[in-house]
C-alpha cells in the first residue's frame, strides 16, 4: 500500500481490513487456516500484504496465483484474465464456491438495506465529546467504532470487487462489438451517483460566491471565517457552506487515514478553495449509449444485466467508500479526546503525538498496566524513522521476513500504468494536501501521493495527473478520463519530485520523463499538449 502509515493507524486499521479479507476468503473456500495477522505486515512504516497467502487459496480453486491483483487492477494492461482450470482438489469445494458466488449475486440488495443502517449507527458517534469522558469511556468508545467499521469495510471490499467484475466484464462485451469502453456511457445525469461528488456543490458554492457583494468576496477568499459567521449579507451562502462541510467534511487528504486533517476541521481552506474553484468545462462529447448497441434479444438482456450492475456497484462503492471515510473519521475525533488527555499529563507535547503510539501501548496505559513515562521518547524515535523511510525508495514487493534496505530515491524516469491516454509536457506541482492546492497553476501537471475523491477540485487546473497509487478504476483515473487529460498511477516516488521540474508524460506508455527542472516555466511549456494526444 503506497505512504508512510502512522503506528496508530496501522494497529487500528490494518487489522480491520485483514480479517475482512480472511472472513471473504473462509467464506469462498472454508477454512484457510489464514491468521489475519499473517496477511499484513509494516515495513519501514509501509504495509504490505502477504499476497502468498491468497495465492494458496486462488491456486486451489484452479485459478492462477495473481488472480486478485488482477481483478482489483492491480497488474499492468495487457496481462490476461485469469483462466479457471479446476483440478481435482477443487470438487469438494465446488458445492461453497456456487453458494458463495450465488450469495454475491444478491448482495446488491444487502448492501442497500444495510448502508443506512450503518449511517444511523455511525452518526450516534458523531457531535462534541464529553468532557468528562474517562481515557477507558473513550477506548470502549474506540471499539465499539472498529467493530462499525470492520462490517462497513467488508462491504467496501466486495462493493469494490464486484465493481470490478462487472466492468470487466462490460469492457470484454464492448470490445468484442468494436466498441470503445472509454466512449460508453455508464453513469452520465445518475443523481444518486452525483450526490457523492463534492465538485458539483462546490460549482453550486461558487457560483453562489460569484453573486456576493466584492468585498464580501473578497474577505471569504482570504479565508476569513469572522465574515462568514458574523455577516448578515452571508446567511444563505453560510447555510449552504455548512451544508456542504455536513456532507463532505469528513472528507481529507487521505481517505483511509485518519491522521490526514479533514475538510472540516480547515473551513478557511475550503472557503479559499470555494473561492478560487475552477468549474468543470462542458463539452459535447458523444458518448454511446445503451439504446445504440445493436444485438440480438438475447445477448441484449446480458448486456442490460451486466450494464445494471456495473452501474449499481459503481454507485455501492462510492456509498461505502464514503461511509467508510466518515466512521474512520469519527476514530481521529475520539484519539483527539484521549490525545489532549495525554498532552494536560505532561506524557505528549501534543494531541497529534498519539498517532505514533500503538493501540495496545495506550490500551496497557488506560487499563494501568504502564505509565506513559516512555511515550514522549517512543515518539521521537518513531518521528525520526519514518522521516528516513519518507525519501527511500520502497521495493513493491518483498520475499520473506526480512526487512528491505532504505534505498534514496532516484527519479530520472519514472514507469506508473496508464490509465488516461494522451501525451503532455509541463511543469509538476507536488500536492501533499488541501493546503497546497493554490500553488496549482492552470496546466500544472499535478502530483499526489493517493488517488482519492479528495483531489478531485484540483483536475480542472491540471493539465496531467501523476499519482503514487491508485488503478483503472481507481478515482483519480476515472476523473482524469472524465476531463480528458493523461494520467499515470501507481508512480513509484512521484511524490520525490521537484516542485517545477519539467515533465513529458505519456498516458499511453505509463512513463514520466524527467526533464530539466532548473529554469523557470515558460509559457510554451506549460500546456504544451502534442498533437497526437487525446482531444480534450
Amino acid at each position: 500500500m503506497p505512504g508512510l502509515i502512522k503506528p496508530l493507524v496501522w494497529s487500528v486499521s490494518s487489522p480491520i481490513l485483514a480479517r475482512q479479507w480472511v472472513r471473504i476468503l473462509n467464506e469462498l473456500v472454508g477454512d484457510t487456516h489464514i491468521h489475519a495477522k499473517r496477511l499484513v505486515k509494516a515495513f519501514h512504516y509501509h504495509a504490505y500484504f502477504n499476497m502468498g497467502q491468497f495465492g494458496r487459496v486462488f491456486a486451489s480453486l484452479g485459478m492462477p496465483r495473481d488472480s486478485l491483483e488482477r481483478m482489483m487492477g492491480m497488474l499492468p494492461p495487457g496481462v490476461s484474465r485469469p483462466k479457471f482450470m479446476p483440478g481435482i482438489s477443487f470438487l469438494p469445494k465446488a458445492p461453497r464456491v456456487i453458494r458463495f458466488v450465488l450469495d454475491k449475486m444478491r448482495f446488491g440488495s444487502r448492501a442497500e438495506r444495510e448502508y443506512p443502517i450503518f449511517q444511523k449507527e455511525a452518526r450516534t458517534f458523531s457531535g462534541p465529546l464529553d468532557a468528562d469522558d474517562s481515557p477507558s469511556d473513550l477506548l470502549e468508545r474506540v471499539d465499539q467504532i472498529v467493530r462499525l467499521q470492520e462490517k462497513i469495510s467488508y462491504n467496501t471490499i466486495l462493493s469494490i470487487l464486484l465493481m470490478q467484475i462487472y466492468n470487466a466484464l462490460l469492457r470484454r462485451y464492448l470490445i468484442a462489438r468494436g466498441v470503445d469502453p472509454s466512449q460508453f456511457d455508464l453513469t452520465d445525469q445518475w443523481e444518486r451517483l452525483q450526490a457523492f461528488d463534492p465538485n458539483l456543490q462546490l460549482a453550486d458554492l461558487h457560483n453562489r460566491y460569484q453573486a456576493l457583494e466584492p468585498q464580501l468576496q473578497v474577505r471569504l477568499s482570504q479565508g476569513d471565517l469572522q465574515a462568514l459567521h458574523q455577516e448578515a449579507g452571508l446567511s444563505d451562502f453560510r447555510k449552504h457552506f455548512d451544508q456542504f462541510l455536513d456532507r463532505f467534511g469528513h472528507l481529507s487528504d487521505s481517505t483511509v487515514d485518519f491522521t490526514s486533517i479533514p475538510w472540516r476541521e480547515s473551513p478557511d481552506l475550503i472557503l479559499r478553495l470555494v473561492s478560487e474553484f475552477t468549474p468543470r468545462e462542458t463539452k459535447q462529447v458523444n458518448k454511446i449509449s445503451l439504446q445504440d448497441l445493436k444485438c440480438s434479444r438475447l445477448s441484449f438482456r446480458y448486456l442490460c444485466f451486466i450494464y445494471q450492475r456495473a452501474r449499481q456497484f459503481r454507485l455501492y462503492r462510492e456509498m461505502y467508500s464514503s461511509q467508510y471515510t466518515y466512521t474512520l473519521m469519527l476514530l481521529r475525533d475520539h484519539f483527539h479526546a484521549l490525545g489532549a488527555r495525554l498532552t494536560v499529563e505532561g506524557l505528549l507535547s501534543s494531541w497529534q503525538d498519539i498517532f505514533f503510539l500503538y493501540l495496545e501501548e495506550l490500551r496497557k496505559w488506560v487499563n494501568g498496566d504502564a505509565d506513559g513515562k516512555d511515550f514522549a521518547t517512543l515518539v521521537a524515535k518513531r518521528k525520526d524513522e519514518m522521516e528516513r523511510s519518507r525519501n527511500a525508495l520502497i521495493p513493491d514487493v518483498i520475499y520473506g521476513d526480512a526487512i528491505p534496505p532504505l534505498i534514496p530515491a532516484n527519479a530520472n524516469k519514472l514507469q506508473g500504468i496508464p490509465t488516461s491516454r494522451g501525451y503532455y509536457a509541463g511543469r509538476i506541482k507536488v500536492v501533499h494536501g488541501l493546503n497546497d492546492f493554490q500553488k496549482l497553476e492552470q496546466g500544472d501537471v499535478l502530483v499526489i501521493p493517493y488517488s482519492d475523491v479528495g483531489w478531485t477540485p484540483l483536475f480542472a487546473r491540471a493539465g496531467a495527473v501523476i499519482a503514487e497509487s491508485g488503478g483503472i478504476l481507481s478515482h483519480s483515473s476515472i476523473i482524469a478520463r472524465e476531463y480528458n487529460i493523461p494520467a499515470v498511477v501507481s508512480v513509484k516516488a512521484a511524490m520525490n519530485l521537484p516542485d517545477g521540474a519539467l515533465v513529458e508524460v505519456d498516458g499511453y506508455k505509463g512513463l514520466v520523463y524527467l526533464k530539466d527542472s532548473s529554469e523557470p516555466t515558460s509559457a510554451g511549456e506549460r500546456g504544451a499538449i502534442y498533437a497526437n494526444s487525446a482531444s480534450r
